[in-house]
Parts: C-alpha cells; structure tokens; sequence
C-alpha cells in the first residue's frame, strides 16, 4: 500500500497489485523488495540480490527463487504501507513507465536495462 495521497501512484499500485496476482496464478514469481520473507536456506541457494542487475534486482531474485527453489507466493492479505519517494523525486508517469519496462525485462528473464537507474539518496 503506497503511503502516498496521489491517485496516479495509488493506481500504479493498484495495477502491479494485479500484475502480480496474474503472474503469481500463471506460475511467474514477481514480487517487490519491500517486504520478502524467505528461508535462508532458499535465499543462500539463489545467492541473494544480484547487483550486477541494474534495475529490478527484486523481481530477477523472484524469478530465481521460483527458477530453483519454487514455491513462490504472493500474499495479498498480508501488506505493508510503503514510501512512494521514487514518485515524487521524478516525473511520476516517467518512473512508472521505467517500472514497466524494467518488469517486462525481468518477466523476460533478462537483466539487461534499456533504460538507466540513477541511484539518488533519498529525502
């Protein structure tokens, strides 16, 4: 759940919510970094977030875990209020669309981004 007011990052949300629920019924893990609860076991077996992914760690390690490990669920009933901060320190409808892209490359199961991640610091 995004903690901020806007109705375009609420909607963003709202859709990957769905583009998750999808993935997760067709048997395709993706999942967000925010909250991730894994056995080590499993998180040591897929060598934990690949940083040499440029954007998208979080998905890539998703698609690993259910690659060699399986077992990957969405838990809808379960969330957490997250900072919509990306949001607000780029054009919002930029940054979404960059989101698209790097998801479909990940779904893809490709690591490569057309488009660069520029790391700032947050507020």
């Amino acid at each position: 759940m995004p903690l901020s007011g806007s109705w375009f990052v609420r909607l963003c949300y709202r859709m990957l919510d769905r583009h998750f629920q999808v993935c997760d019924r067709l048997g395709l893990p993706q999942g967000l970094g925010a909250l991730v609860a894994v056995r080590r076991e499993a998180f040591d077996r897929v060598g934990g977030f690949d940083e040499t992914v440029v954007a998208g760690e979080d998905s890539h390690f998703f698609r690993q875990l259910g690659r060699l490990v399986g077992g990957v669920v969405y838990r809808r009933e379960l969330s957490i209020g997250v900072s919509a901060r990306r949001f607000e320190m780029e054009s919002p409808a930029l940054f979404a669309l960059k989101n698209i892209l790097w998801g479909a490359l990940r779904l893809a199961g490709l690591r490569i981004s057309i488009v660069p991640y520029r790391w700032q610091r947050y507020p």
